[in-house]
């Protein structure tokens, strides 16, 4: 314990140094909060975000969107006392600080909450618009993303074969098969060419985590920051609430997340890309003792999500 304590003092102090030294900064304390991410507070008690990244281009492409949103309720870089946006460190990383908000992220367990997050995304979206940055980060379409994760989920097959679920392990791929195929007969090409013509931005990454409610809510990490299609967004952040309103389609319509694409977007919710992901999440973190459990967890939420499917598919066809 007191080896850690002195391991986190040598880290703090040389972060402390290279802060001074590199952006002009007088540290009082760091802390650490997860990997590559410390509150920092300054002798004139000031507190930032301090964060270090690894990809020139996505700071920059911040940076410019940053300089042209005109919404409040973002968190933006800040500069560095010597007038520097970010600083290097030796091994190439750079880093930025943002100033602290306090408040408390948003809990998608509430339905005040889940109301908040999906208001201030459509307040973001009608700001994050005719923005445009040189050279912006292209990132894969979203159902190539499931795609990828569909091939990861089918590599742990012999966990569902050597447990007895190999019946849920089949219907999980079958299904997430066909509802990505049923995708390609909406004219998704044409949204992102769209997108790109007239600037419109998402944020990338609408976990609960990154709204932060204080004096107002807030937007947080933009690290997946990309220039595309809006409502890629409103899909990931429909899928999100979907556990926590017992995958109830009439509750989850009535967010109106979709805009003008309804047809669109519930064609995209249903892929259960969301449950892959943290199926792989969940395993990769836990022991060989957890998996029983982690295998009856997922069996009884895809039961549950049968109805949500059935319901929403037929939505669908019907409209």
């Amino acid at each position: 314990m007191n080896n850690d304590y002195k391991r986190g003092d040598v880290i703090n102090d040389r972060l402390s140094s290279f802060l001074l030294s590199s952006g002009q900064i007088h540290a009082r304390s760091i802390r650490f909060i997860k990997q590559h991410v410390y509150k920092l507070k300054t002798e004139h008690d000031q507190n930032y975000i301090l964060k270090r990244h690894t990809h020139e281009q996505q700071v920059k492409q911040q940076r410019d969107f940053f300089q042209q949103i005109k919404l409040p309720h973002i968190a933006k870089f800040a500069v560095y006392p010597n007038g520097k946006e970010w600083i290097y460190d030796t091994e190439g990383g750079l880093w930025t600080i943002t100033p602290f908000i306090k408040g408390r992220s948003l809990n998608y367990a509430h339905h005040n909450d889940r109301v908040e997050a999906s208001q201030l995304l459509s307040h973001f979206h009608n700001y994050a618009r005719h923005i445009h940055v040189p050279q912006p980060v292209k990132r894969q379409i979203f159902f190539m993303k499931w795609l990828h994760r569909l091939l990861s989920f089918k590599k742990t097959a012999h966990i569902f074969s050597e447990y007895g679920y190999n019946t849920l392990f089949h219907d999980i791929v079958q299904t997430t098969e066909r509802h990505i195929q049923d995708l390609a007969i909406y004219p998704w090409e044409k949204l992102l060419s769209d997108a790109e013509r007239n600037g419109l931005w998402i944020h990338g990454d609408v976990a609960s985590h990154n709204f932060l409610k204080g004096d107002r809510t807030y937007l947080i990490d933009f690290d997946l920051l990309t220039q595309t299609c809006q409502l890629y967004d409103a899909i990931q952040l429909g899928q999100r609430f979907l556990p926590y309103i017992d995958w109830d389609l009439e509750t989850l319509l009535s967010y109106d997340l979709a805009g003008n694409h309804k047809e669109m977007w519930l064609a995209a919710v249903i892929v259960p890309g969301d449950l892959l992901r943290e199926w792989l999440h969940k395993l990769r973190k836990s022991d060989v003792s957890d998996i029983p459990e982690l295998l009856s967890e997922l069996d009884r939420v895809w039961t549950k999500r049968q109805k949500f499917l059935k319901e929403a598919t037929n939505m669908i066809k019907s409209s």
